[in-house]
């Protein structure tokens, strides 16, 4: 396989199908409405630290392409704390989605344009669930400061995917990772689902 334009222009092709997927959930339509309560809301935070780590750790001789969101997460997280402690098993919520990252440059750069990827939506998002769940400004830090210069920071990570140049191995290995991704955050956001009202969504196989 060779890349259709780019890197970044083959992986929206490719994982288009579980993107939509996630994107349907229904734990996803009503994060995307606003209506979902602050331990939701918290819940959902977890997932995206444990995601982020991850990124940020996976290649750590790789130069990060945008700011780190991990400690955004941490700091609203430490706010939501008596939330979160009604939920034991909040802090472990997804650690056992994409476990198996490794330090592969091709796996990352799939990984990469998943998770940076989402901050193009958390600029409609973030409004309007500050407004929805009239949340501090100490409970907002990755949706204040994360969606500060999002696009500017998108086009950033996208010349930087598609900078260098790949083999049709790492191409492949990219998309793989890139679909993982979108399994695991979809895994994790019915996890949200299960852990508030005791049902989960049926996962359908993603390939």
């Amino acid at each position: 396989m060779e890349c259709v334009d780019s890197l970044s222009a083959t992986l929206r092709h490719e994982t288009r199908a579980q993107h939509e997927w996630v994107e349907n959930l229904s734990f996803s339509v009503r994060l995307a409405k606003g209506e979902i309560d602050l331990a939701e809301y918290a819940l959902h935070l977890c997932v995206w630290l444990v995601f982020f780590e991850k990124l940020e750790s996976a290649l750590p001789e790789a130069p990060h392409p945008a700011p780190f969101r991990s400690a955004l997460l941490r700091q609203d997280l430490e706010y939501l704390k008596e939330t979160l402690d009604r939920y034991p098993g909040a802090t472990n919520l997804h650690r056992s989605h994409g476990c198996s990252w490794k330090p592969d440059r091709a796996e990352w750069m799939g990984r990469c344009y998943v998770l940076e990827g989402s901050s193009l939506g958390a600029l409609v998002l973030g409004p309007r669930l500050k407004k929805a769940l009239d949340l501090p400004r100490d409970a907002t830090h990755f949706y204040s400061d994360h969606v500060k210069g999002a696009k500017t920071q998108w086009r950033r990570v996208k010349s930087f995917l598609d900078a260098a140049p790949y083999s049709t191995d790492e191409i492949h290995r990219s998309i793989a990772a890139a679909k993982d991704t979108f399994r695991d955050v979809g895994a994790a956001f019915e996890q949200i689902g299960s852990q508030r009202s005791g049902s989960s969504e049926s996962t359908n196989s993603h390939d």
